[in-house]
Formats: C-alpha cells, sequence, structure tokens
C-alpha cells in the first residue's frame, strides 16, 4: 500500500518483520491526529505484547514464535489496520476511523482464535498469550506521546489481570475511558 512504500522510503521499516518501526508509529500517529482533526474523525491505538506459559525460550525459538504469530494474526487485521513492531514482543495497532467498541469486539476474535490454535513452531509452544492496551482518539489522549502512554498504561494492567486480556485505558482523575477484558 501507499502507506508501507512512504514507510520503506523514510527508514521506518523494521527490517527483520517487515512491520513499521517505532519511529514509524510516531509518524503515522501524528498524521492520522492531524488527520482525524481535520475531518472530526476518531482512531484507536492498541499495544499488544505476546508471551508465553515458559519464560525461558530460546531466543531463536521466541523469534521463530513472534514471527508465527504474526503470519497468524495479520490477515485477521484487516486491511486498513496498520501494525508496528515497537520492541521484541510489542507491538502497535492503529486503526484509522474505528471506534473502541469495534476493535474490541474485532480483537475478541482474534484472541479467541489464538487460543484455539496449538501448538506454534513446531510443538515448541503449547499456548500463546496476547495482551492489550486500548486508547481512542481523542476522548483518550490529544497528543502522540499521551497516547501511547495510556496505551501502555492500559497494556500493564492488561498483564496485571492475566493472559489474553484487553484492557481499555481510563482515566482516574477525569474518568476518561472505561475497564474492559
Amino acid at each position: 500500500t501507499w502507506t508501507i512504500r512512504q514507510l520503506e522510503q523514510h527508514n521506518l521499516i523494521d527490517p527483520e518483520s517487515g512491520l513499521g518501526n517505532h519511529r514509524g508509529l510516531l509518524k503515522e500517529l501524528e498524521k492520522e491526529i492531524d488527520r482525524a482533526k481535520s475531518f472530526d474523525k476518531i482512531f484507536c491505538l492498541q499495544l499488544l505484547k505476546i508471551s508465553t506459559a515458559k519464560a525461558d525460550l530460546a531466543p531463536q525459538i521466541y523469534d521463530r514464535l513472534v514471527r508465527e504469530v504474526l503470519a497468524f494474526t495479520i490477515p485477521l487485521f484487516g486491511k486498513n489496520t496498520y501494525l508496528f513492531k515497537m520492541n521484541d514482543s510489542e507491538f502497535a495497532l492503529l486503526w484509522p476511523e474505528q471506534v473502541l467498541r469495534e476493535v474490541f469486539s474485532q480483537f475478541q476474535e482474534i484472541y479467541r482464535k489464538i487460543a484455539q490454535k496449538r501448538p506454534w513452531v513446531d510443538g515448541h509452544v503449547e499456548k500463546v498469550y496476547v495482551n492489550c492496551g486500548v486508547v481512542e482518539y481523542p476522548q483518550m489522549g490529544q497528543s502522540v506521546n499521551e497516547l501511547i502512554e495510556n496505551a501502555r498504561k492500559a497494556l500493564r494492567k492488561a498483564e496485571q489481570r492475566g493472559p489474553n486480556t484487553m484492557e481499555i485505558f481510563e482515566d482516574p482523575q477525569n474518568g476518561r475511558g472505561k475497564e474492559t477484558t
């Protein structure tokens, strides 16, 4: 797509995964905020983390697992969703013009499919967990940094609640957002 070509031209692609990198996410988030302001639109940002029951997986097995999970899930996201690699286990999804309940509903189905698939990596991994934190613009953040930080807060809360949990950011100061699993 056009967005992927733009990211490649500006060195905003992770060479290992072929996904947008952290810098690419920052650039695309800024563009999405500008677009949302100009056209009175919303969008969602979702951070997700991939883990397993085995904490001591060999690095090469973990790398294969991440590639396999991504190959399995990317077709489920839809063509208007952009995926970025934040680090080895954390990824960001940008859902343009998607409301929170749509993202939540779609990801519940993705969780179900991940939970049903076994084993992974030729039998080296029996079970995969994905935890998510999600925010919606503009209610849960006005800037790139605020959106990412609030999505991280929701992700940490999801990890505390257990495997395969999705949390929607909730601001204790003014009640923006709500908590959901």
